[in-house]
């Protein structure tokens, strides 16, 4: 039940809490490690938390897009900029080299090109410190950089300002302002941000073996070592280890061990709010379809030509699995005159689940498609029903024919549904020894029709 599950995880946040209450830093970084070391041994805290970091990891990929575009933006900008003000070019301006330290070449059009090209540069910094505010928008850099070269032209210069650039350098402030203030908003109070950090955290204190390269100088492993021993947390966990008795003892490391509690505390309230909610479900049905790809496939077809009913045979699968995950799923329960494949009123949020099966090529996009209005139908019946879903999983056992790329998530009247490919065909009709190619559904094919 998932009563027992909250309860260990309100005993083991208690023990997480004194320990760090009582101790060091470096005893608030160990507690740190067994808390996360906890969330991962039980499957459905796993799940939940896992959830929360695969949310932060969405975020923080919108926030990377949405930095693209603009960036985009700005290239054009640059364009408009310099054949208005010829003179403001400074492309061609040499690098500074390393025993050079001219800061205004930061400010060069050299600069903006160098930054601009750099795709990989497009990144997001999560801070270890929830109020670093700091994201490290490239658009931001190149938006700076504009702007320095506008106002030269214009101030320094004396040339005639210009409305139309004046107004885009304008809106591409606002428009930069807005991402930052979203991403710090995230950064700052989302609990999925804390988790992420956590992870972070915690594969610094136990880091992956650094093992040298053929090919590795002593300069990449001096800067690498010299990179190291600029974290954060170095001196921290120096004392973990006993590698370094009078370290951490600063009041930075005191603050940083306040900070290491403040993650803890906000990954144990994000774990805590999912369990039993549609998102840890949509992790634990997940986890099912790697089980069966990876374990179950043979069995499951088997069950599966076995019956009458190959989906009703399928489907229990999947219900004993979500049932020894600590849910109560009943399989097809007479709900008014309906008879959904699967459901669990008792979970904080209703589960759904229809589920699907082909084992040809022959008809089977229709199979598909005929099951998810089977869907929305069934969703529809039940608005305004005790047992209302905001959230439903459409699960597809793939026995053989085409492999079918269904959208990640539809959405209608209020409602979510997440498609689901579970793949136990043969070794044969799979990979790259599979004889179809992959054939992909569009969302509109699978939404609800529209007058």
């Amino acid at each position: 039940m998932l009563t027992d599950i909250v309860e260990a995880l309100d005993r083991r946040h208690r023990l997480a809490e004194r320990g760090s209450a009582e101790g060091t830093p470096d005893r608030v970084l160990v507690e740190a490690y067994g808390f996360l070391c906890f969330l991962k041994s039980e499957p459905r805290l796993s799940a939940a938390f896992g959830d929360l970091c695969q949310d932060a990891v969405r975020q923080i990929e919108r926030y990377r897009e949405a930095d693209v575009i603009m960036v985009q933006d700005l290239i054009k900008l640059r364009t408009a900029l310099v054949e208005r003000y010829p003179t403001v070019d400074d492309s061609s301006r040499p690098r500074p080299g390393p025993d050079e330290h001219d800061t205004s070449y930061q400010f060069s059009l050299a600069a903006f090109n160098q930054a601009a090209a750099d795709n990989e540069g497009t990144g997001v910094r999560l801070s270890l410190y929830p109020d670093d505010s700091d994201d490290d928008s490239r658009a931001a850099r190149l938006l700076r950089i504009l702007q320095s070269k506008y106002q030269s032209a214009v101030r320094t210069k004396k040339e005639e300002a210009d409305d139309a650039i004046a107004r885009r350098l304008w809106n591409a402030g606002e428009r930069i302002t807005r991402m930052h203030r979203e991403w710090t908003l995230f950064a700052r109070a989302s609990l999925e941000a804390a988790a992420l950090r956590l992870v972070l955290i915690t594969r610094y204190v136990l880091p992956e073996p650094r093992l040298r390269e053929a090919t590795d100088t002593f300069i990449d492993l001096a800067n690498q070592m010299l990179t190291e021993g600029f974290h954060p947390l170095h001196d921290i966990r120096a004392r973990v280890f006993g590698e370094r008795e009078s370290a951490a003892n600063t009041p930075r490391d005191a603050r940083l061990g306040g900070v290491v509690q403040g993650v803890v505390a906000r990954v144990y309230e994000g774990v805590r709010a999912r369990l039993g909610t549609a998102r840890s479900h949509r992790a634990l049905v997940e986890r099912f379809r790697l089980r069966a790809e990876l374990y179950g496939a043979a069995e499951m077809r088997a069950v599966a030509e076995s019956q009458a009913r190959p989906e009703d045979a399928l489907a229990d699968r999947l219900a004993r699995f979500l049932f020894d995950q600590g849910l109560n799923p009943l399989t097809r329960p007479l709900t008014g005159r309906l008879e959904p494949d699967l459901l669990d009123p008792t979970a904080p949020w209703t589960l759904y689940v229809e589920a699907k099966q082909y084992a040809s090529s022959g008809g089977a996009r229709r199979t598909i498609v005929h099951g998810m209005r089977q869907v929305w139908d069934t969703l529809s019946r039940l608005q305004g029903h005790p047992n209302r879903v905001r959230e439903a999983f459409y699960v597809v056992f793939r026995r053989g024919g085409p492999r079918y790329v269904l959208p990640e998530e539809l959405r209608s009247e209020g409602v979510t549904v997440y498609p689901v490919l579970v793949d136990i065909a043969e070794a044969r009709e799979s990979g790259s020894q599979q004889r179809n190619q992959p054939i992909l559904i569009d969302a509109a094919d699978l939404l609800p029709a529209s007058e």
